[in-house]
């Protein structure tokens, strides 16, 4: 597992947590407290995220139609996974979340309603809240979101390491009963993990990376193009020209999955190169046809 680069947006980010670090060494805040702060965060994490999927630098309309579609699948899963995960928080840490409450009914709406009756998680949640909207900004205005599928995804890394560890550490507060200690840690995690993300190893679609230059990524189409063949569904269809595969049918299911994940730009430089190779393909067969021989 790697970490990404920090960023303006990221540095944001982690100055939200200067507020539950503050409750805490004030002494008004408990291991727990920060334990449902950090899991309410998912849900402003959820609703940025769809902003990223939809409202994109790369697409001249207000909204992305792919992106729609895939942030309606986004919201009903990650809503059962953040429910999911809420309801787990909620039933192990009851006690303690719900401490000072009348409410004998531990479910996650009456921890939830019992958290933000507290005017510091609400000042603390609007913070947060704030934090996001200027990483989203600043992302947007410097053109640094990921293609629709990655951006899906990225919620899923981060909460899943980072809340682990949240959950052991609300154990470990229970056992040693020491949440202050464990809360400092806790807050030193989510700094650390808002300021460098783990960046888990996948593979590019078509190899191509957003941070190449046109130069580069042109190239990288070149090499890709080589050959005439399209690898799909576990398959792969040879050709015998670029031409020949650009009129099957089998590429026009190809390019729709490929104009969908690459970026605008790298889509357009994809386009450029396969309209170079065709003619450089045709100039080829235009040389070798041999001339016709008129009769004396």
């Amino acid at each position: 597992m790697t970490f990404e680069h920090i960023t303006k947006g990221r540095i944001a980010l982690a100055l939200s947590n200067i507020a539950p670090l503050v409750g805490v060494l004030l002494g008004y805040w408990s291991a727990f407290d920060v334990i449902f702060l950090y899991w309410f965060e998912n849900i402003i994490i959820g609703l940025f995220t769809v902003c990223r999927m939809t409202i994109r630098p790369d697409n001249s309309a207000l909204f992305a139609i792919g992106g729609l579609f895939t942030a309606g699948f986004f919201c009903l899963h990650y809503g059962f996974f953040t429910y999911g995960h809420g309801m787990f928080v909620a039933s192990f840490f009851e006690d303690q979340l719900l401490s000072g409450s009348s409410a004998t009914d531990g479910s996650l709406l009456y921890v939830v309603e019992h958290m933000l009756s507290n005017q510091g998680i609400q000042l603390t949640l609007v913070a947060m809240f704030i934090a996001h909207l200027a990483e989203f900004i600043i992302a947007y205005r410097e053109k640094n979101i990921d293609s629709i599928p990655e951006e899906m995804f990225k919620p899923y890394k981060r909460i899943i390491v980072l809340h682990i560890a949240i959950i052991f550490g609300g154990f470990i507060a229970m056992t040693l009963d020491n949440t202050l200690g464990v809360a400092l840690v806790m807050i030193a995690l989510k700094v650390f993990f808002d300021l460098k993300p783990p960046k888990f190893a996948q593979k590019k679609l078509a190899g191509l990376d957003k941070n190449l230059s046109d130069d580069e990524a042109r190239d990288k189409i070149r090499q890709q193009l080589a050959k005439p063949e399209i690898k799909i569904n576990g398959q792969t269809h040879q050709f015998d020209s670029i031409e020949e595969m650009v009129n099957s049918d089998i590429y026009k299911k190809y390019s729709k999955w490929v104009r969908w994940f690459l970026p605008k730009k790298h889509w357009a430089l994809y386009q450029e190169v396969l309209a170079e190779r065709i003619e450089e393909e045709r100039q080829s067969a235009a040389s070798i046809e041999p001339k016709e021989i008129k009769p004396t």
